[in-house]
Order: structure tokens, then C-alpha cells, then sequence
């Protein structure tokens, strides 16, 4: 899978959690849904609302990323520096 990453391009991985302005997450969820770099999204306990997977190309795709989630609210950004495991198949968990 990251060979496959690699060759389309997605050099960046980054971690993003978010802290919603109101109440209604309806428009975010829209958002997140159109938006191709957000690859996992969760709907969370403990700290902020939601916490974001992208998968980017490059930084400056990240801030415009970024600036528009402004919209919606704050945000705890992470970069990945190194993937150490990475598990598709619930069969394996369940084997």
C-alpha cells in the first residue's frame, strides 16, 4: 500500500483533530465526505470532536486543507514521520 502511495504521489501523512465551533456538525461532515485527502475520519470521545487521516502531496495542499477546515474550527495537526503498521483485514484480527 505505501508503494502504491508513493507512486500517486502522497508524500505526506498527517493526523488532525478537531475541535467544532457549534453544535451542528452537519456542514463538516459534508466537508470531510467531498474532500479526497481525508482518507479515515472518527467521531470521538475524549480529546476534540473529530480526528482526521489525510493523505497529501504536498505541504502547501495541506495548509489549503487547513485553512478551510478553519471554517468549521480548530484543529491539533501531526505529521507521521514513519508508518510502523498498517492492518487492513479484520480475517487476520479474527484468525
Amino acid at each position: 500500500m505505501i508503494f502504491i502511495e508513493m507512486k500517486l504521489g502522497l508524500i505526506f501523512t498527517a493526523f488532525v483533530i478537531v475541535h467544532m465551533k457549534s453544535a451542528n456538525h452537519d456542514a463538516f461532515i459534508r466537508f470531510i465526505k467531498d474532500r479526497k485527502e481525508v482518507v479515515e475520519a472518527h467521531r470521538v470521545s475524549g480529546q476534540g470532536c473529530y480526528h482526521l487521516k489525510l493523505k497529501v502531496k504536498s505541504q502547501d495542499q495541506l495548509n489549503q486543507l487547513l485553512n478551510k477546515l478553519l471554517d468549521h474550527g480548530n484543529y491539533n495537526l501531526n505529521l507521521s514521520i514513519q508508518e510502523i503498521k498498517q492492518q487492513h483485514s479484520l480475517n487476520s484480527i479474527f484468525q
